[in-house]
């Protein structure tokens, strides 16, 4: 199954179904369930509206699997911030039970013994 490393407080509002876009510098022509890593390092809540940052507990998990979601499109955005040039349209959000593991760049594959307890 196919992986993406994402920080919190991010993957938290993607499991809550606020987030369905996921900005990349890079698109993908893969499309079907991507299992979510909540990355270690975690970003600040800047650039967030009050309604995400109220629903952001504190004691969010990081460096592991969270969750699996369905990856239905990317768009070329034509942001001039290449962070931004690409949404990943994100569907149908599932927790899974927190998995510790080491998150990779770009797309990865999750190991089979997790992917099948997700599947």
């Amino acid at each position: 199954m196919k992986a993406l490393s994402i920080r919190q407080p991010y993957v938290h509002l993607i499991m809550e179904g606020l987030k369905t876009d996921e900005f990349r510098s890079w698109s993908t022509d893969y499309r079907g369930p991507l299992l979510i890593h909540a990355s270690q390092r975690r970003n600040d809540n800047s650039g967030l509206t009050r309604k995400q940052c109220a629903v952001i507990p504190a004691d969010l998990e990081t460096g592991g699997f969270v969750g699996v979601v369905d990856l239905v499109g990317v768009r070329y955005t034509g942001d001039p911030n290449p962070a931004m040039a690409f949404a990943w349209k994100l569907r149908n959000p599932r927790r899974i039970r927190f998995k510790r593991a080491l998150g990779k760049l770009r797309l990865f594959e999750a190991p089979d013994s997790l992917a099948r307890r997700v599947a």
